[in-house]
């Protein structure tokens, strides 16, 4: 019979999950490991063979940049109702319109410029 125990070589258990992207956007890492454990290394087996991790790149994309809205042009004169009675026209944020988080028009205090003017007010006619 045979008094002394076998040695028993180290095999690796599978790869965990992977870990967080290090960056939302423009290039990150995640890794994940595995153990020597299935089993461990015993009565002078060999260590596990390869690596215990691995690394990989993520969220590659281009971060977006936010862009804040800003107003396009007058749009045409509304229709006069009578005698007297103020016209108007309207302007929308669209030029460019606001996208990734950025502000709209709305966002910042108006300015002379970005006022609705109508043609009969005292606004206008200065």
């Amino acid at each position: 019979c045979n008094a002394h125990q076998c040695p028993v070589d180290g095999e690796y258990s599978d790869f965990g999950e992977w870990s967080e992207c290090s960056a939302e956007c423009d290039g990150g890492n995640q890794t994940r490991t595995r153990q020597c454990d299935n089993p461990a290394p015993e009565h002078g087996g060999a260590d596990c063979e390869g690596e215990d991790s691995e690394m990989q790149g993520c969220n590659n994309h281009e971060c977006a940049v936010a862009v804040d809205g800003q107003y396009g042009e007058f749009g045409d004169w509304t229709e006069c109702e009578g005698c007297g009675q103020n016209q108007s026209r309207m302007r929308e944020c669209n030029n460019p319109a606001p996208a990734h988080g950025g502000s709209d028009c709305s966002d910042r205090p108006l300015k002379k410029s970005d006022l609705v003017l109508a043609r009969n007010s005292p606004l206008f006619l200065k």
